[in-house]
């Protein structure tokens, strides 16, 4: 029997593992065949073990970004983050696998180019994010959109005031209510940075500027589409990442799915309302970033971004510090354009420089 020959790069990390996680349970339709990590030697080595993979990858990011080392794949999943993940995105869609992924950075930093890059190679990109995953799903023949709606969990701090948060360290930061998850985007979910960027993933996968947010607490419903004759549809499910990646996988198809799941009777009810912007200053950011619809206003959000949530995780800055570090690198570094991933590398040199230079003075 045929079976789909898959690559996952980022195998170590959290939905990394989680990938392996939901080929494990089908064996008789996947076989991994490349697997590449940063530097998690004893764990890859295990995985390599555990799914017979000759073809292991271990902190070389030349060889990742070469479509090459991907010829033996039919589908690639980029579970790796942030920044790192670019080059490999454009690797795979230049190869002839399929890409399947969770490197929203990727789009955020390069949407607009990298839309034309697929348009170039007939690839589309299916996602991993469980928000991006259900707007997939939803879609339809005309996709006459008029708003997409992103759900959010709210984060750590959801039942936090202002004043209360301001004083927050990392470590409770980390503490999410639902999900489990790496530690930098654990902190984006508490400062809804994570749903600012998703709003620009959403963008570009999509190819839809009215998109909105919503806390929705029980992260059941995962996103809505409203399309012009005013309907919604949206999709509903246990807040499990491995349901998005076992679809991204089987996609156009659906697999059988043992063990848990959703019954609304048990739930009770649905709660919606609007997030609190002045409590969550990050994703007022990314809304105005979103208006201004931008490669390079998007790369300076997402970069500073991460330099500041490392800041953070160190103990070195507070909380609002972080969305204070971004605004101030939006005014400074926003002039010019991103004509290709080498001016995004530079432009992250500068910000890091810059915010090393400035963090633990005044904001």
């Amino acid at each position: 029997m045929f079976k789909v020959k898959v690559g996952v790069i980022g195998s170590t990390g959290s939905v990394g593992r989680q990938v392996l996680s939901v080929i494990s349970r089908h064996l008789e339709k996947y076989e991994v065949v490349l697997l590449a990590c940063k530097n998690s030697y004893d764990l890859i080595k295990k995985q390599a073990k555990q799914f017979k993979v000759s073809d292991v990858i271990v902190n070389c990011d030349e060889k990742l970004a070469n479509p090459n080392t991907y010829k033996n794949c039919d589908v690639v999943c980029n579970a790796i983050s942030d920044l790192s993940g670019l080059l490999p995105t454009l690797a795979i869609i230049q190869s002839k696998a399929r890409l399947i992924t969770a490197n929203k950075e990727s789009l955020v930093l390069y949407g607009h180019r990298l839309n034309k890059i697929c348009l170039e190679n007939n690839k589309n990109i299916i996602p991993l994010d469980s928000e991006h995953s259900a707007i997939f799903q939803c879609l339809e023949e005309n996709n006459n959109i008029h708003k997409l709606i992103l759900t959010a969990s709210g984060g750590a701090f959801r039942n936090f005031s202002k004043e209360e948060i301001k004083e927050k360290k990392a470590i409770e930061a980390l503490q999410h209510p639902v999900w489990k998850m790496g530690n930098k985007i654990t902190i984006d979910s508490a400062t809804l940075m994570n749903k600012g960027l998703e709003l620009i993933e959403a963008r570009h996968l999509f190819n839809c500027l009215n998109i909105d947010v919503l806390i929705h607490k029980e992260s059941i419903i995962h996103s809505i589409v409203e399309f012009e004759d005013s309907f919604q549809k949206s999709v509903m499910s246990l807040p499990n990442m491995e349901l998005p990646i076992q679809y991204a996988l089987s996609y156009p198809y659906r697999l059988e799915r043992t063990g848990e799941r959703l019954k609304l009777e048990d739930i009770g009810k649905l709660t919606f309302k609007l997030p609190d912007y002045n409590k969550f200053p990050c994703l007022k950011i990314a809304k105005d970033v979103l208006k201004l619809d931008s490669d390079l206003s998007a790369s300076i959000m997402c970069l500073s971004n991460s330099e500041a949530v490392r800041l953070y995780l160190e103990d070195k800055i507070s909380f609002y510090e972080i969305n204070k570090i971004i605004s101030v690198c939006i005014e400074k570094f926003n002039h010019g354009s991103i004509e290709n991933p080498g001016d995004i590398f530079q432009l992250h040199n500068e910000i890091k420089s810059y915010i090393n230079s400035i963090a633990g003075g005044s904001l």
